[in-house]
């Protein structure tokens, strides 16, 4: 439904019409206040009531300020402006404002058009964003009915709803690969060989000794270029790892490009480059339609034989046991660091060439299904954002 006045939305139920009315929060809510300052100490891991902050629940403890039919606004701190449902009786700190509807109003309504205006926006300070509750009760929006916010909040949270039964569902598969990653890497899970005998007992055995391990060659600052080929430092590692969408900074030339590529290689497919300085052993898996460089120092470059199964190298990364050995590694610097010597010498269990597929194979699965959960949930919340863009006035 397209409309050329401001105070209609685009996209409506059939059975509503007339404009909406704007109004202060003054005006729209019975209860609108921050809560009651609570020190740390005062906080339990387990109690009668829980304890909600700006950044949402902080711990427990044994009396309540609030009933249910509440949502909360974050005052201070990062999430400022950020909103909370909160059901049931709870205590809430200063640093959160609770906030109900009157009787002319809904208040879920009022959470969802509130969460999509971003209230942070109407911080006072940048260094440490902070909310007024004088100032937002002044603040205005545009309203419908009672009936119509109702319908309209009932429909978003069935959505909602669709939504976290996805991320339930991320969640629980994350964790049972966690779950089956450690049964896998400490064999108290194994597969069998075609013809279902057991394969042979895993190896001990440094990554030296079964992977190539450099880095790249290095490329001064002054080489730097504004178009070219892509060059990759950690940051841009770790956002390919998790398949994160990014836009390269830096670029090198075609031709040095070329030059280091004839002169030294560059990494082919199949290839894991491993970061080495600050948020240490994100993997990526290079792949053929890949065509970048990388810094060297930030970045460690293991060379895959035909022995080994890139997939699996890259899931043994993300095992306590390499994890630990990188922690313990890196607590004796000032830096996170992970040098090419400290890759050599990082212990990696090792199963024969045909278990590392299967294993290799299976976790890959439910990386697929994860990441079509991810998916799916990103997609709905896009969905989600386009409605209220029509919904809204």
């Amino acid at each position: 439904m397209n409309n050329n006045n401001i105070n209609i939305p685009q996209l409506r139920f059939p059975e509503f019409e007339g404009e909406w009315v704007e109004k202060r929060l003054e005006k729209l809510f019975s209860e609108f206040k921050s809560g009651n300052n609570i020190t740390a100490s005062q906080i339990k891991e387990n109690g009668n009531y829980p304890v909600y902050g700006g950044n949402g629940l902080r711990g427990y403890y044994d009396d309540f300020t609030h009933n249910d039919n509440y949502f909360l606004i974050g005052r201070q701190g990062a999430l400022c402006g950020n909103i909370n449902r909160s059901n049931g009786k709870a205590f809430f700190s200063e640093h959160a404002i609770a906030c109900r509807a009157n009787d002319e109003n809904n208040t879920e309504w009022l959470a969802q058009r509130l969460d999509y205006y971003n209230l942070n926006r109407l911080s006072e300070s940048s260094a440490q964003p902070g909310l007024s509750v004088s100032k937002l009760l002044r603040f205005k929006l545009t309203v419908p009915t009672l009936q119509e916010q109702t319908k309209i909040a009932n429909f978003l949270t069935s959505v909602d709803k669709r939504i976290n039964l996805l991320q339930k569902k991320k969640i629980e598969l994350e964790q049972y690969k966690k779950g089956i990653m450690q049964k896998l890497f400490s064999q108290k899970v194994r597969f069998k060989d075609k013809d279902g005998s057991d394969f042979p007992d895993w190896e001990l055995r440094q990554l030296g000794e079964v992977c190539e391990i450099s880095s790249s060659k290095r490329v001064l600052q002054k080489d730097w270029k504004e178009s070219g080929i892509p060059f990759y430092r950690t940051r841009e590692i770790i956002n390919l790892s998790k398949g994160d969408d990014f836009k390269t900074p830096i670029f090198i030339a075609d031709e040095l490009y070329d030059s280091i590529k004839k002169k030294y290689g560059i990494p082919k497919t199949g290839d894991i480059l491993v970061t080495g300085v600050g948020s240490i052993g994100e993997t990526y898996i290079v792949k053929d339609i890949d065509k970048f460089y990388f810094k060297d120092g930030n970045v460690l470059w293991l060379k895959i034989s035909d022995k080994m199964n890139s997939n699996f190298i890259e899931q043994s990364f993300k095992t306590r046991f390499i994890k630990k050995q990188l922690s313990d590694n890196a607590s004796i610097t000032t830096v996170a660091t992970f040098t090419i010597e400290g890759a050599k010498n990082t212990n990696i269990l090792i199963p024969s060439k045909e278990e590392q597929t299967k294993i290799a194979n299976f976790l890959s699965s439910i990386d697929k299904s994860i990441e079509k959960l991810g998916n799916q949930i990103e997609q709905s919340k896009d969905w989600k954002k386009g409605l209220l863009q029509k919904m809204f006035v």
